[in-house]
């Protein structure tokens, strides 16, 4: 399971800088209110969400043209800097007419579209909600779960046939992720929602009644989606694969690579993991010696899941195993043993909280990062104590005292004591550590840059004469103006950022390490260009 560094550009690029108000708490009584720009076809045109005469099923294959043409107009659009300046019914019926065709996964799609128009706004667009609305009968994983996620579970007032369509997607769909949303979706109209369940509970067919009675369950609040899947998984496990356990654990034992990714990926697809004692775990540790880094890499996550994640009693034979493949050569064992293993350990001793400092210190690779940073809160106090030793070693350790300094106030929530020691130790150190970030920033609401230029001049005005940037690049999103700058030092990003913090014209949207592959990735993007690109 690979993890790039794209993922890391859309969540500081593009979620990160959804500003605030597009992730407001919304209420679920307010009625939909057109934007301007809609207003006149929302008058002249009713949409099938919205009909009252007449049900009419979410239909992906009838809504959605196969059109060859439109799917390049879409990646056209995807790949413009001023995408999301651009009229909502050039925006919206590009997006219907190119969603089969174009290359641009559905999912970051459908996201734009539901973060752009549906989620967390006052005026949600009724255009927008119809493309959802049949979104959800498209494939489960590219665009029904995200039409659900990003649409239909986030419309302010679900009309009738949005309720009835939510219901059968319930009764039709087992994702427990699905199930879940939809749930949390409709908490607010449950009397409205439930009877559309009633012909599934009066139905003769016991499967269809059973996963009725399931479903209103889980839309009453008094059944997990996640535990009834977790349950039913189990329990075909047990049917299926209880006298196979022997033969499963021999070839994860001694097996070669290939017969243990084959195993492996046999227990992943069966959730046979949820039957396995700890027996197993000798034949897990020998799988984590494979010689392929493949088979240690789905050792790392599918055992620190199951042993560690979702262990009530985390063993610590299973923390010792996750310490051993953090140190692995491969990057995504690393990780792997750090997002489903050592993070999610409950109660660290000093040896799991070292390990996760250490990576954190010396791979500043932000998913790991942010991944370690979110394990660390409930062991704050002993981050703190192994941070401090490390700090104090700053005459006969500057290195690692910097490293240590780095990422104090992350791991810890307070600032390390004397920063201004830290310039010094500073010119003592290794050029090779990585000490550069980027800080993401825009216009408060009482400055409205009309380009990248006028941004970057507020900035560089309130910039400290000693402090210099790299590389600022800007773009328009949901009609702000978006700029990022590197900042080279530890000591001289507090300061750009408590700049920013105490300036009346400016706001700090996020700051993170700026590993190079980041930098490059960023640089070769067309979504920010520079000051001169502009002119």
């Amino acid at each position: 399971m690979k993890r790039f560094i794209s993922t890391v550009c859309l969540i500081i690029l593009l979620v990160l800088l959804c500003v605030k108000t597009d992730r407001e708490i919304f209420s679920q009584t307010k009625e939909i209110i057109p934007s301007t720009e809609s207003k006149e076809k929302f008058n002249t045109k009713q949409f099938d969400w919205q009909r009252t005469d007449q049900y009419i099923p979410p239909n992906f294959e009838n809504y959605f043209p196969d059109d060859e043409e439109g799917g390049k107009k879409l990646d056209a659009l995807w790949n413009a800097n001023d995408k999301d300046s651009r009229p909502d019914e050039e925006i919206l019926s590009t997006v219907r007419n190119g969603l089969r065709r174009g290359s641009t996964h559905k999912l970051f799609t459908l996201r734009w579209i539901g973060n752009k128009y549906i989620w967390g706004k006052q005026s949600q667009n009724p255009e927008a909600i119809e493309i959802m609305y049949h979104a959800t009968d498209g494939d489960k994983n590219d665009t029904r779960g995200p039409a659900i996620y990003f649409g239909l579970s986030v419309v302010q007032t679900k009309t009738p046939n949005i309720l009835r369509a939510l219901v059968e997607i319930c009764m039709n769909d087992d994702d427990p992720n699905d199930l879940d949303r939809i749930a949390w979706g409709t908490q607010n109209q449950r009397e409205e929602i439930l009877p559309y369940l009633k012909p599934y509970l009066d139905n003769t067919d016991d499967m269809v009644n059973e996963k009725a009675q399931v479903v209103e369950k889980i839309l009453k609040g008094e059944l997990k989606a996640f535990k009834w899947a977790e349950d039913r998984a189990r329990e075909k496990a047990k049917v299926e694969y209880t006298t196979k356990l022997p033969e499963i654990k021999e070839k994860l034992l001694s097996g070669d690579s290939q017969a243990r990714k084959d195993v492996i990926k046999l227990v992943m697809q069966n959730a046979i993991t949820l039957i396995m004692d700890d027996s197993f775990i000798e034949a897990w540790k020998a799988c984590a010696k494979d010689k392929d880094s493949g088979v240690r890499a789905e050792v790392a996550r599918t055992f620190g899941e199951h042993w560690v994640w979702s262990s009530r009693e985390q063993k610590p034979e299973a923390i010792d195993l996750m310490i051993e493949l953090s140190k692995d050569e491969n990057r995504e064992v690393r990780y792997n043993a750090v997002y489903f293993g050592l993070s999610t350990v409950r109660e660290k001793n000093e040896a799991a909280v070292k390990r996760l400092l250490e990576i954190a210190m010396d791979d500043k690779d932000p998913n790991n990062y942010q991944r370690i940073t979110w394990g660390i809160k409930r062991n704050r106090d002993l981050a703190k104590k192994v941070l401090e030793d490390y700090i104090s070693q700053y005459e006969t350790n500057p290195e690692l005292a910097y490293k240590a300094f780095q990422i104090y106030e992350d791991m810890t929530g307070e600032k390390a004591a004397n920063p201004e020691r830290f310039v010094k130790i500073k010119e003592k150190i290794s050029a090779d550590i990585n000490d550069v970030y980027i800080i993401v920033f825009t216009g408060k609401e009482s400055f409205q840059p009309k380009d990248g230029e006028e941004l970057y001049k507020e900035f560089e005005s309130k910039l400290p004469e000693d402090i210099k940037t790299q590389d600022f690049r800007w773009k328009k999103w949901n009609n702000a103006i978006v700029g990022y700058v590197y900042i080279d030092g530890t000591f001289e990003k507090d300061k750009v950022k408590k700049m920013i913090e105490e300036s009346p014209n400016l706001q700090l949207l996020e700051t993170e390490f700026a590993p190079e592959e980041m930098q490059k990735m960023l640089k070769e993007s067309q979504e920010f260009k520079s000051i001169e690109e502009n002119k």
